[in-house]
């Protein structure tokens, strides 16, 4: 990512702005000061005043998606028309995560999907090698080799979706012996079918 200058933007080819920090200016010292709001907490830019200085406005952080899936940061104030176009914006536009928060309705359950639901080995699955697909939703699957979720008896662990970098759409090879748990986890559908064999020929 980098900052935008004011020549650089093409509001045209904007498709959505998010909004990441405001933070308070103050006139004397010419610091910014106050509180950070938004949702990034790792960078927080705080700095305590004497009381003397007088507010002067804001400077506002965004991030700009392009429609081409480029992504960038611009700092504008309050005031000009950048800052002044960007907020409107991104109050008219939606966002990333208010579109993931708007999920599609489940759908119905076929032959070989799982929801979300402890599965006992050899009692509600035949003991086998399995993959396991995303059908719907995200949380997690997990086999444990007792019925105790502690992490000595985790034999398999691992997020399941399609919203978030560190989830996967598939699981291949689980094995799930007779006796072991399957743990299928949060707002989660999941197809499982036997893995194939594998072929070596070398």
């Amino acid at each position: 990512m980098g900052l935008f200058k004011k020549q650089d933007i093409i509001f045209e080819n904007i498709s959505s702005v998010v909004i990441l920090e405001q933070t308070q200016n103050y006139s004397k010292s010419k610091a910014k000061a106050g509180l950070v709001f938004g949702e990034s907490i790792l960078n927080p830019d705080v700095v305590f005043m004497d009381g003397n200085n007088e507010p002067s406005g804001c400077t506002y952080t965004f991030s700009v998606t392009y429609k081409d899936g480029k992504k960038d940061i611009v700092k504008a104030d309050s005031g000009t028309d950048i800052c002044d176009r960007l907020l409107q914006m991104a109050m008219d536009m939606p966002t990333e995560a208010a579109e993931a928060s708007k999920q599609e309705k489940a759908p119905e359950l076929k032959k070989n999907q799982l929801p979300q639901g402890i599965y006992k080995i050899g009692e509600d699955i035949p003991p086998g090698t399995y993959d396991f697909h995303l059908i719907w939703g995200n949380g997690r699957l997990e086999v444990y080799k007792a019925e105790e979720t502690i992490l000595g008896n985790l034999s398999f662990g691992e997020w399941v979706g399609d919203k978030q970098e560190y989830e996967k759409p598939d699981c291949i090879n689980v094995r799930c012996d007779d006796g072991w748990f399957l743990h299928v986890t949060g707002n989660l559908i999941v197809e499982i079918a036997k893995s194939k064999k594998v072929q070596i020929d070398l």
